[in-house]
């Protein structure tokens, strides 16, 4: 794939000091929407050469997030056990949480929980970019003169919060395993969106799981007929990622809309099997 089409779950540039931009596309992609790290400076309207002076505050997130489209939940607590209980609302709810942490001089993710005591977490700057941690690792890591600072970016459409993927984000974190996937995972969920038209009422729509079951061959056959020279293990990875991607998302089509998400999701998937 082309480099320059790398929209996804990645470590910020060295020296760049956009924790904050990283945090909300990372935000911005478990919830659905794909944006680019230069998207992300220009929703916070801080170019690059100021986030490498001076980073990104917290209002400059929640500007972010509002033109975005989203709802921003600012928390500031002074009780481990309240931060602790709203934080796990807003899990609940659907939201991703960026906190603050590392002495308030750095953004980081929460993005689901794993069973009912670890927290999935998504650090640009970290070694290993994504991992779990149980709640008095993650307070420790927040704790700053004995405040945790938090923002949730909550869904306003009931489309959107459906396309969220923190409710069960082990679903995602097991794809992480594919690097290239990961990386890619908005370049995927950009096309899909054009192909899904994620309707707000999930009434006689027809989720991702029916789309694929009664289509995919259909689709998978149009591929291949349209470049016989197409590499088919290229044509078989890039068919499940977009479906992975789809499910994850819990995206849904009208079938009104059916024809064309068909022809649309072909032309997608054969497109990138022949990069």
């Amino acid at each position: 794939m082309l480099e320059e089409s790398k929209i996804g779950f990645d470590y910020q540039r060295r020296h760049d000091g956009n924790c904050g931009q990283r945090a909300l596309v990372h935000s911005f992609l478990i919830l659905g929407h794909p944006i680019s790290e230069d998207e992300a400076h220009q929703l916070t309207d801080r170019p690059r050469w100021k986030t490498r002076l001076w980073g990104t505050n917290e209002h400059h997130l929640k500007l972010a997030i509002r033109r975005a489209g989203f709802k921003p939940m600012a928390r500031l607590e002074y009780d481990r056990a309240e931060a602790h209980r709203k934080i796990d609302v807003m899990l609940e709810s659907g939201n991703p949480v960026i906190i603050c942490t590392e002495d308030n001089q750095h953004w980081a993710v929460l993005a689901g929980k794993a069973g009912s005591s670890q927290y999935y977490w998504i650090d640009s700057a970290d070694d290993d970019l994504y991992g779990a941690w149980n709640w008095t690792d993650i307070a420790d890591w927040m704790e700053f003169n004995g405040e945790y600072y938090f923002i949730g970016v909550a869904p306003k459409t009931k489309a959107d919060r459906r396309t969220s993927a923190v409710p069960d984000f082990s679903r995602m974190y097991q794809e992480f395993d594919d690097d290239d996937l990961a990386e890619y995972w908005g370049w995927y969920l950009g096309d899909l969106r054009d192909c899904f038209d994620l309707p707000e009422h999930a009434a006689g729509a027809i989720n991702a799981r029916e789309f694929f079951e009664k289509f995919g061959r259909i689709i998978y056959g149009a591929c291949r007929d349209a470049c016989r020279e197409m590499d088919e293990n290229q044509l078989r990875y890039e068919y499940g990622n977009y479906r992975k991607v789809a499910l994850v998302h819990n995206m849904s089509v009208s079938r009104d809309r059916l024809e064309e998400a068909i022809a649309r999701l072909t032309s997608a998937i054969t497109y990138a099997a022949m990069l």
